[in-house]
């Protein structure tokens, strides 16, 4: 499965989050990565997980999705 998510790289910034890298946490293509074991989808999500745990600006958008990510890794880790 190809699973476009160059999206995800601005959430690894410190600007602003934009609405593009949001979706891309919680679009189709991701979840079904990472519940099929894909290494690139497991990859980008702790990237993102990292990344977001980190952020010092826009903190209570990065809380939000960091509690999402952490939820969907959670959840599948261990499947």
């Amino acid at each position: 499965m190809n699973i476009a998510l160059g999206a995800l790289d601005a959430v690894v910034t410190d600007a602003p989050l934009p609405f593009t890298p949001r979706l891309a946490l919680i679009t189709r293509p991701l979840v079904e990565g990472v519940m099929d074991k894909e290494p690139d989808a497991w990859h980008r999500l702790r990237t993102a997980e990292r990344a977001l745990r980190g952020r010092r600006e826009d903190r209570r958008r990065a809380g939000i999705l960091h509690r999402l990510v952490t939820r969907l890794i959670e959840d599948h880790e261990h499947w």
